[in-house]
């Protein structure tokens, strides 16, 4: 069995709008894995820490096209 994965597209948006929108689909979300993806390392850090904060585990990748894929786990 493989989980749903929720994806958040969050490249171009502004601080603090890609931790409001990680927030808003970790706390709504009936899926296991949640990816956020964001394109500054501020957007990648304010991120892990709203994930952090909603209890989920949370680890960042580079993309090969630029910035970082935010991958969560419950």
């Amino acid at each position: 069995m493989t989980d749903n994965v929720l994806t958040v597209d969050c490249s171009g948006l502004s601080c603090p709008e890609p931790a409001l929108a990680a927030k808003k689909a970790l706390t709504s979300t009936k899926s296991g894995i949640v990816e956020v993806l964001v394109d500054s390392t501020t957007s990648r850090d304010n991120v892990l820490r709203a994930g952090k904060r909603a209890c989920w585990a949370g680890e960042a990748l580079e993309r090969d096209e630029g910035g970082f894929r935010v991958v969560f786990r419950k």
